[in-house]
Protein backbone atom coordinates (compact mmCIF):
# COMPACT_ATOMS: atom_id res chain seq x y z
CA UNK A 1 0.00 0.00 0.00
CA UNK A 2 2.78 2.39 0.95
CA UNK A 3 4.70 1.60 -2.26
CA UNK A 4 1.62 2.30 -4.38
CA UNK A 5 1.11 5.50 -2.47
CA UNK A 6 4.74 6.48 -3.03
CA UNK A 7 4.50 5.73 -6.77
CA UNK A 8 1.37 7.81 -7.07
CA UNK A 9 3.11 10.71 -5.38
CA UNK A 10 5.98 10.59 -7.89
CA UNK A 11 3.71 10.88 -10.93
CA UNK A 12 3.72 14.34 -12.44
CA UNK A 13 0.98 15.68 -14.70
CA UNK A 14 2.14 16.34 -18.26
CA UNK A 15 0.73 19.46 -19.82
CA UNK A 16 0.19 19.38 -23.58
CA UNK A 17 2.29 21.86 -25.51
CA UNK A 18 -0.77 23.31 -27.26
CA UNK A 19 -0.03 24.67 -30.72
CA UNK A 20 3.61 23.56 -30.37
CA UNK A 21 2.66 19.89 -29.96
CA UNK A 22 4.81 17.80 -32.29
CA UNK A 23 6.44 20.83 -33.93
CA UNK A 24 10.04 19.88 -33.23
CA UNK A 25 9.55 16.19 -34.02
CA UNK A 26 7.97 16.90 -37.42
CA UNK A 27 10.48 19.65 -38.21
CA UNK A 28 13.33 17.25 -37.39
CA UNK A 29 11.82 14.61 -39.69
CA UNK A 30 11.35 17.10 -42.52
CA UNK A 31 14.88 18.46 -42.13
CA UNK A 32 16.26 14.91 -42.23
CA UNK A 33 14.62 14.52 -45.64
CA UNK A 34 16.31 17.71 -46.85
CA UNK A 35 19.72 16.94 -45.40
CA UNK A 36 19.87 13.18 -45.81
CA UNK A 37 23.14 12.27 -47.53
CA UNK A 38 22.13 11.70 -51.16
CA UNK A 39 19.23 14.19 -51.12
CA UNK A 40 21.53 16.96 -49.90
CA UNK A 41 24.16 16.23 -52.56
CA UNK A 42 21.47 16.06 -55.26
CA UNK A 43 19.88 19.37 -54.29
CA UNK A 44 23.19 21.22 -54.06
CA UNK A 45 24.35 19.76 -57.38
CA UNK A 46 21.16 20.84 -59.14
CA UNK A 47 21.38 24.43 -57.90
CA UNK A 48 25.11 24.76 -58.53
CA UNK A 49 24.60 23.35 -62.01
CA UNK A 50 21.78 25.78 -62.77
CA UNK A 51 22.87 28.98 -61.03
CA UNK A 52 26.63 28.71 -61.09
CA UNK A 53 26.83 26.89 -64.41
CA UNK A 54 24.83 29.58 -66.21
CA UNK A 55 26.68 32.34 -64.34
CA UNK A 56 30.04 30.88 -65.36
CA UNK A 57 29.12 30.68 -69.04
CA UNK A 58 27.59 34.16 -69.05
CA UNK A 59 30.61 35.77 -67.37
CA UNK A 60 33.14 34.01 -69.60
CA UNK A 61 31.20 35.19 -72.64
CA UNK A 62 31.09 38.73 -71.30
CA UNK A 63 34.84 38.71 -70.56
CA UNK A 64 35.57 37.37 -74.04
CA UNK A 65 33.70 40.36 -75.46
CA UNK A 66 36.28 42.64 -73.83
CA UNK A 67 34.28 43.83 -70.82
CA UNK A 68 36.22 45.81 -68.19
CA UNK A 69 36.59 44.40 -64.63
CA UNK A 70 34.00 46.77 -63.18
CA UNK A 71 31.53 45.79 -65.89
CA UNK A 72 32.24 42.12 -65.15
CA UNK A 73 31.52 42.70 -61.44
CA UNK A 74 28.24 44.44 -62.20
CA UNK A 75 27.25 41.86 -64.79
CA UNK A 76 28.06 38.95 -62.48
CA UNK A 77 25.93 40.31 -59.65
CA UNK A 78 23.07 41.07 -62.04
CA UNK A 79 23.07 37.55 -63.45
CA UNK A 80 23.40 35.89 -60.04
CA UNK A 81 20.58 37.85 -58.40
CA UNK A 82 18.27 37.34 -61.38
CA UNK A 83 18.94 33.60 -61.55
CA UNK A 84 18.37 33.18 -57.82
CA UNK A 85 15.21 35.27 -57.76
CA UNK A 86 13.66 33.46 -60.73
CA UNK A 87 14.97 29.88 -60.79
CA UNK A 88 14.91 29.29 -57.05
CA UNK A 89 11.44 30.83 -56.79
CA UNK A 90 10.23 28.22 -59.29
CA UNK A 91 12.05 25.54 -57.29
CA UNK A 92 10.39 26.72 -54.09
CA UNK A 93 6.93 26.33 -55.61
CA UNK A 94 7.79 22.84 -56.84
CA UNK A 95 9.40 21.79 -53.54
CA UNK A 96 6.45 23.01 -51.46
CA UNK A 97 3.78 21.71 -53.84
CA UNK A 98 3.33 18.42 -52.00
CA UNK A 99 3.84 19.86 -48.51
CA UNK A 100 0.07 19.91 -47.95
CA UNK A 101 -1.58 18.59 -51.11
CA UNK A 102 0.69 15.57 -51.46
CA UNK A 103 0.29 14.62 -47.82
CA UNK A 104 -3.47 15.12 -48.05
CA UNK A 105 -3.84 13.03 -51.21
CA UNK A 106 -1.73 10.16 -49.87
CA UNK A 107 -3.52 10.20 -46.55
CA UNK A 108 -0.29 10.79 -44.66
CA UNK A 109 -1.51 14.17 -43.34
CA UNK A 110 -4.45 12.49 -41.57
CA UNK A 111 -2.12 9.77 -40.28
CA UNK A 112 0.47 12.23 -39.00
CA UNK A 113 -2.18 14.38 -37.37
CA UNK A 114 -3.56 11.33 -35.55
CA UNK A 115 -0.31 11.47 -33.58
CA UNK A 116 0.44 14.13 -30.94
CA UNK A 117 0.74 16.90 -33.51
CA UNK A 118 -1.23 20.12 -33.78
CA UNK A 119 -2.28 21.50 -37.15
CA UNK A 120 -0.48 24.74 -36.35
CA UNK A 121 2.72 22.75 -35.82
CA UNK A 122 2.13 20.91 -39.10
CA UNK A 123 2.10 24.13 -41.14
CA UNK A 124 4.96 25.74 -39.23
CA UNK A 125 7.16 22.63 -39.49
CA UNK A 126 6.59 22.54 -43.25
CA UNK A 127 7.53 26.21 -43.55
CA UNK A 128 10.61 26.09 -41.31
CA UNK A 129 12.05 22.89 -42.78
CA UNK A 130 11.53 23.95 -46.40
CA UNK A 131 12.88 27.44 -45.73
CA UNK A 132 15.99 25.99 -44.07
CA UNK A 133 16.58 23.53 -46.88
CA UNK A 134 16.21 26.25 -49.51
CA UNK A 135 18.48 28.61 -47.60
CA UNK A 136 21.32 26.10 -47.42
CA UNK A 137 21.07 24.31 -50.76
CA UNK A 138 19.82 27.05 -53.08
CA UNK A 139 21.04 30.32 -51.52
CA UNK A 140 24.08 29.98 -49.26
CA UNK A 141 26.14 27.35 -51.08
CA UNK A 142 25.47 28.54 -54.66
CA UNK A 143 25.93 32.11 -53.38
CA UNK A 144 29.38 31.32 -52.03
CA UNK A 145 30.32 29.63 -55.29
CA UNK A 146 28.98 32.64 -57.23
CA UNK A 147 31.09 34.98 -55.09
CA UNK A 148 34.20 32.96 -55.97
CA UNK A 149 33.26 32.84 -59.67
CA UNK A 150 32.76 36.59 -59.90
CA UNK A 151 36.02 37.24 -58.08
CA UNK A 152 37.99 34.82 -60.27
CA UNK A 153 36.60 36.03 -63.60
CA UNK A 154 36.36 39.75 -62.87
CA UNK A 155 39.69 39.80 -61.04
CA UNK A 156 38.22 41.99 -58.32
CA UNK A 157 36.57 41.06 -55.04
CA UNK A 158 33.11 42.11 -53.85
CA UNK A 159 32.44 43.10 -50.25
CA UNK A 160 32.47 40.11 -47.89
CA UNK A 161 29.72 41.79 -45.87
CA UNK A 162 27.41 43.26 -48.49
CA UNK A 163 27.25 40.22 -50.76
CA UNK A 164 26.06 37.80 -48.01
CA UNK A 165 23.49 40.39 -46.91
CA UNK A 166 22.27 40.60 -50.50
CA UNK A 167 21.92 36.80 -50.45
CA UNK A 168 19.73 37.05 -47.36
CA UNK A 169 17.59 39.72 -49.04
CA UNK A 170 16.97 37.29 -51.89
CA UNK A 171 16.20 34.52 -49.39
CA UNK A 172 13.63 36.71 -47.67
CA UNK A 173 11.90 37.06 -51.01
CA UNK A 174 11.88 33.28 -51.45
CA UNK A 175 10.08 32.81 -48.13
CA UNK A 176 7.24 34.82 -49.64
CA UNK A 177 6.93 32.27 -52.45
CA UNK A 178 7.09 29.42 -49.94
CA UNK A 179 4.35 30.88 -47.73
CA UNK A 180 2.20 31.60 -50.80
CA UNK A 181 2.49 27.99 -52.00
CA UNK A 182 1.55 26.67 -48.54
CA UNK A 183 -1.40 29.06 -48.46
CA UNK A 184 -2.66 27.84 -51.82
CA UNK A 185 -2.11 24.24 -50.74
CA UNK A 186 -4.40 24.83 -47.76
CA UNK A 187 -7.18 26.19 -49.99
CA UNK A 188 -6.98 24.02 -53.11
CA UNK A 189 -7.13 20.26 -53.51
CA UNK A 190 -5.74 20.23 -57.05
CA UNK A 191 -2.09 20.85 -57.85
CA UNK A 192 -2.58 23.03 -60.92
CA UNK A 193 -3.60 26.26 -59.10
CA UNK A 194 -1.05 25.67 -56.32
CA UNK A 195 1.82 25.62 -58.81
CA UNK A 196 0.21 27.80 -61.47
CA UNK A 197 -0.65 30.87 -59.39
CA UNK A 198 2.88 31.41 -57.94
CA UNK A 199 4.43 30.96 -61.39
CA UNK A 200 1.91 33.34 -62.98
CA UNK A 201 2.67 35.96 -60.32
CA UNK A 202 6.42 35.40 -60.70
CA UNK A 203 6.48 35.90 -64.45
CA UNK A 204 3.78 38.56 -64.46
CA UNK A 205 5.17 40.68 -61.66
CA UNK A 206 6.35 43.52 -63.92
CA UNK A 207 2.90 43.89 -65.40
CA UNK A 208 1.25 43.80 -61.98
CA UNK A 209 3.64 46.42 -60.60
CA UNK A 210 2.92 48.68 -63.56
CA UNK A 211 -0.79 48.37 -62.77
CA UNK A 212 -0.48 48.54 -58.97
CA UNK A 213 2.87 50.18 -58.01
CA UNK A 214 2.15 49.76 -54.28
CA UNK A 215 2.70 46.01 -54.64
CA UNK A 216 6.47 46.58 -54.40
CA UNK A 217 5.97 47.40 -50.70
CA UNK A 218 4.30 44.10 -49.74
CA UNK A 219 5.95 41.68 -52.18
CA UNK A 220 9.58 40.77 -52.93
CA UNK A 221 9.25 41.80 -56.56
CA UNK A 222 11.79 44.59 -56.17
CA UNK A 223 14.31 42.58 -54.16
CA UNK A 224 16.67 41.83 -57.05
CA UNK A 225 17.23 45.54 -57.61
CA UNK A 226 17.47 46.08 -53.86
CA UNK A 227 20.08 43.34 -53.46
CA UNK A 228 22.18 44.58 -56.40
CA UNK A 229 22.09 48.16 -55.14
CA UNK A 230 23.19 47.06 -51.67
CA UNK A 231 26.15 45.08 -53.01
CA UNK A 232 27.59 48.13 -54.77
CA UNK A 233 26.27 51.08 -52.78
CA UNK A 234 25.97 49.67 -49.28
CA UNK A 235 22.59 51.31 -48.76
CA UNK A 236 18.98 50.23 -49.05
CA UNK A 237 17.19 52.62 -51.39
CA UNK A 238 13.70 51.42 -50.40
CA UNK A 239 13.87 49.33 -47.22
CA UNK A 240 10.14 49.37 -46.43
CA UNK A 241 9.51 46.12 -48.32
CA UNK A 242 12.13 44.35 -46.18
CA UNK A 243 9.84 44.89 -43.20
CA UNK A 244 6.52 44.46 -44.96
CA UNK A 245 7.31 41.17 -46.71
CA UNK A 246 7.87 39.26 -43.42
CA UNK A 247 4.53 40.67 -42.25
CA UNK A 248 2.91 39.42 -45.46
CA UNK A 249 4.55 36.02 -44.96
CA UNK A 250 3.24 35.86 -41.37
CA UNK A 251 -0.24 36.79 -42.57
CA UNK A 252 -0.23 34.08 -45.25
CA UNK A 253 0.92 31.49 -42.71
CA UNK A 254 -1.79 32.60 -40.27
CA UNK A 255 -4.49 32.27 -42.93
CA UNK A 256 -3.09 28.86 -43.95
CA UNK A 257 -3.30 27.68 -40.34
CA UNK A 258 -6.87 28.92 -39.89
CA UNK A 259 -7.99 27.22 -43.11
CA UNK A 260 -6.12 23.97 -42.34
CA UNK A 261 -7.58 23.82 -38.85
CA UNK A 262 -11.10 23.92 -40.27
CA UNK A 263 -10.44 21.27 -42.91
CA UNK A 264 -11.78 17.75 -42.62
CA UNK A 265 -8.96 15.47 -43.68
Amino acid sequence: MSSAHTSAETLMPVRPAGWRTGLFNLARKELAEWFGGFELVKSISIWIGLINGILLMAMLTERASGAAPLRLLTFGVEVYTQLTAMFVAVGVAIAALDAIIGERDLGTAAFILSKPLSRVAFILAKFVSNATGILVTAVLIPGMVAYAEIWAIAGSRLSLVRFPIAMLILFEGLTFNLALTLLLGAFFRRKSPVIGIPLALLFGQDLLISLIPELVYVTPWGFTDLARAYVFEGSLTSPLALFMVPATVALMLAVSIVKFQREDL
